[in-house]
């Protein structure tokens, strides 16, 4: 995971009154300067609580995926996933009826001798 990244130039204050969520102020020259460093057409920012209670804005980095295969481990497992259901022809029900019968098929056989026979 990434450091958390600020927005230079911009404070987020709680809305003094009912209707108002919060207050966004922003010191232009600073809040210019920083979008000019930014390569991207948007730009998300979170408004979030912080465990002191004090309100403020952290940019969302979040990018969504376009090759299919980056992101995240457990993205790029489900995609491996996928194409391995692909692969086989099975819909995920099918798959998961055939992983219970492969599991089935490793149990441990009886033994072929009773406990009787077994010396102590």
């Amino acid at each position: 995971m990434s450091d958390p990244e600020f927005a230079d130039g911009l404070i987020i204050k709680e809305g003094k009154v009912e209707f108002i969520h919060c207050t966004i102020s922003i010191n232009k020259d600073q809040f210019i300067e920083w979008l000019s460093t930014k390569d991207d057409q948007w730009i998300n920012i979170d408004v979030k609580t912080s465990r002191a209670g004090k309100i403020y804005g952290q940019v969302n980095s979040w990018k969504p995926v376009t090759d299919g295969m980056t992101g995240g481990s457990d993205f790029k497992k489900a995609i491996d996933e996928q194409k391995a259901n692909k692969d086989t022809g099975l819909t995920p029900s099918d798959a998961l009826e055939k992983i219970k019968k492969d599991i089935d098929n490793i149990k441990p056989k009886k033994d072929d001798f009773a406990d009787d026979e077994i010396p102590f």
